[in-house]
């Protein structure tokens, strides 16, 4: 129904007079005439009396008035909502982050952000970059924190990480500056997520590496724990192991594997989501900084 029709038949009401509301519309009195008939058809009742001396309400109209003030004023609050959807100032920023070491940054972001604009919401989902890669192209979140994969997507590189060998702090290469990628077929492998592709998996398959001992795990807490015990080498995002120590040592592989981390995203998100965006391109310095 066209609200402004309800907008004319309101102020005929408040007024007592389609002149009145016709002068306070810059409408004429016919224009006005023609909007509440057309109401009164649409909705097959009739709204007013009309006399003379002006207007009042059938019992119907008293009975719809309370629906057609509280439709008048929702249609208020979406027009005023779109609006600042439009201007970036409101909406749900739904964000997808691979790496657990962003956490504490991406958190810092988000709250200076809600700063700026308080109407904002956040869902947050974590996964391996393919599985959140996909949840963009299907628009189930706005953007999302990876490495860098072969995609049409929009990409803001946020810093460059590298992929590490972890060893045993008695390990032959301990003291070395690299361990040689190949060491992950001499070696038991002690391997994260073996179900999933990961910075790890595309590494090796680009090196033509393929491990022949290798143990499958899910938690990054048993890779360290079995390092440390001696019982094989593990891989890992440089990142990764900054809130890790114990008894190994990281070592950079040869060839260096270096990992771009960005920001991936589709257009057609909130304008909103945009503006998050560009908050956290300008603070990527400080993230870079942060994790050296």
């Amino acid at each position: 129904m066209n609200t402004d029709k309800l907008e004319a038949l309101l102020h005929a009401i408040e007024k007592g007079s389609l002149t009145a509301a016709a002068d306070f519309l810059h409408y004429t009195p016919s224009a006005v005439s023609r909007s509440i008939e057309s109401v009164e058809q649409e909705l097959g009742l009739s709204l007013l009396i009309r006399s003379r001396t002006g207007i009042k309400m059938t019992a119907a109209c008293e009975e719809l008035l309370p629906e057609i003030r509280q439709l008048l004023e929702n249609e208020r609050i979406l027009r005023e909502h779109a609006a600042l959807i439009t201007a970036g100032a409101s909406g749900t920023i739904r964000i997808g982050i691979c790496y657990p070491a962003l956490y504490p940054w991406v958190s810092s972001m988000m709250a200076g952000f809600k700063l700026r604009f308080h109407d904002i919401h956040y869902i947050i989902r974590h996964g391996y970059s393919s599985e959140l890669l996909d949840q963009v192209a299907e628009h189930e979140i706005d953007l999302c924190l990876i490495s860098r994969l072969d995609t049409s997507c929009r990409w803001i590189t946020l810093f460059d990480d590298e992929l590490v060998a972890v060893i045993p702090a008695d390990h032959p290469f301990a003291k070395s500056d690299s361990v040689p990628i190949q060491i992950f077929e001499q070696e038991q492998y002690l391997e994260l997520h073996s179900d999933k592709e990961t910075d790890n998996s595309r590494a090796l398959k680009a090196c033509s590496v393929h491990p022949l001992n290798s143990l499958p795990l899910d938690d990054s807490s048993a890779m360290y724990a079995m390092v440390e015990a001696g019982l094989g080498i593990g891989m890992e995002n440089r990142i990764n192991t900054l809130n890790h120590t114990g008894s190994f040592v990281t070592k950079p592989l040869d060839p260096p594997q270096i990992i771009q981390i960005g920001i991936a995203y589709y257009d057609g998100i909130l304008p909103v989501a945009r503006n998050f965006i560009e908050y956290l391109t300008e603070s990527g310095e400080i993230l870079a900084g942060s994790l050296r």
